[in-house]
């Protein structure tokens, strides 16, 4: 006989339904939190490079610079000799604090799987070595170091598109094969010493890929013929530590390439880089501090050492 008052129902499986009594199996089963998946991390290029460091610092620090070659007169042999008095100028450089800290909860530390605290401090730690690479390429924002980059940096500028009269591009323009060469040649041509790479970005480095050496001939002639195969002798590093911000006209997503030696940047710090644990100040919130503090500055001794372009169209 046909039981009409009989209530249906489902087995038992996995998935988690509305209700009881459709989900006692989802139950039974336990999640397993795994290691941490971290994000992707710039690729830091000044490590690959002869940058020079001052650690440990107490006092600021102050170059004597020189600003013009030395010169004499041909004169004849009982004339007055011309007066040539070098110009000197000086590079300072002076602590700025680069800080940030993580609050976290005391319970979460008890409870999480990860080492959450090991992990903030990780964060910490990686957060002032893509900063402080930042500030020495560009900087020169608010309380930042001045980079190679900033506004009050005197390297020799060069504009997108490599014509006499390039600086006309009013909106920027993709680089040619004569712009990479003459990056080179500006900094020869300043008796500055032999330079070791060009820095740029990713998208700098996929648009050198795809543009000929020459309006036209040998297809496939390719300015970067590989991504990790340099240009023009020198090795070619892309990073997100340089931007694609920069802006000319109503463009504002122009990129930057910069060639010179990097020996003439310094990167100066004092007292080292601190992650202190802070247990007490919210306490009655039941929270821990982790707090980076780090001192940092960067000059740059020479920039005539450095040519750059900070108009070029990667798109």
């Amino acid at each position: 006989m046909h039981n009409a008052n009989r209530i249906m129902r489902r087995d038992m499986d996995a998935t988690t339904g509305t209700a009881a009594p459709n989900n006692e199996g989802s139950f039974t089963i336990q999640t397993n939190v795994q290691g941490m998946v971290d994000v992707f991390l710039p690729n830091m290029v000044l490590g690959k490079l002869p940058v020079m460091r001052m650690n440990n610092l107490r006092g600021n620090l102050s170059f004597p610079q020189a600003q013009t070659l030395p010169s004499a007169g041909w004169n004849t042999e009982n004339g007055t000799a011309t007066e040539k008095t070098p110009k000197l100028a000086k590079v300072n450089l002076s602590p700025k604090r680069l800080a940030a800290y993580i609050q976290i909860s005391n319970q979460l530390q008890i409870q999480s799987e990860e080492n959450i605290q090991a992990y903030c401090n990780r964060f910490l730690i990686q957060a002032q070595a893509i900063e402080y690479e930042k500030a020495a390429l560009k900087g020169g924002g608010s309380n930042e170091p001045s980079g190679i980059l900033s506004s009050t940096s005197n390297y020799t500028r060069i504009f997108a598109g490599d014509a006499a009269n390039n600086a006309v591009n009013a909106q920027g323009s993709r680089l040619v094969w004569a712009d990479w060469v003459k990056l080179v040649t500006s900094t020869k041509g300043v008796n500055a010493p032999d330079g070791q790479a060009y820095l740029t970005s990713p998208a700098m480095l996929g648009r050198a890929q795809v543009t000929p050496r020459q309006s036209a001939g040998v297809e496939g002639n390719f300015i970067l013929r590989d991504y990790n195969s340099g240009i023009n002798g020198f090795p070619a590093y892309g990073t997100t530590n340089l931007p694609d911000t920069f802006v000319k006209g109503s463009s504002s997503a122009l990129s930057a390439v910069i060639f010179g030696d990097y020996s003439n940047l310094l990167l100066a710090s004092w007292g080292g880089m601190e992650v202190g644990i802070d247990p007490y100040t919210n306490m009655k919130e039941g929270m821990t501090n982790l707090v980076l503090g780090a001192y940092l500055d960067c000059g740059i001794l020479n920039p005539a050492a450095f040519s750059a372009i900070i108009d070029a169209q990667s798109y």
